[in-house]
């Protein structure tokens, strides 16, 4: 499953929960941002560090 996918998924569900259109607005811009950096990765490329 590709980044762009989750993100789908995710937005969704802030919507249902009834999240404001200026703050999915801005989560949407950050996703944009991010997958301009790194492409858009299927799931199992992304290695997390802590």
């Amino acid at each position: 499953m590709k980044l762009t996918d989750i993100w789908t998924l995710y937005e969704a569900d802030k919507r249902i929960l009834g999240f404001s259109p200026h703050t999915l607005k801005a989560y949407t811009l950050q996703f944009k941002v991010l997958t301009r950096e790194i492409g858009n990765l299927n799931i199992g490329e992304v290695h997390w560090t802590c």
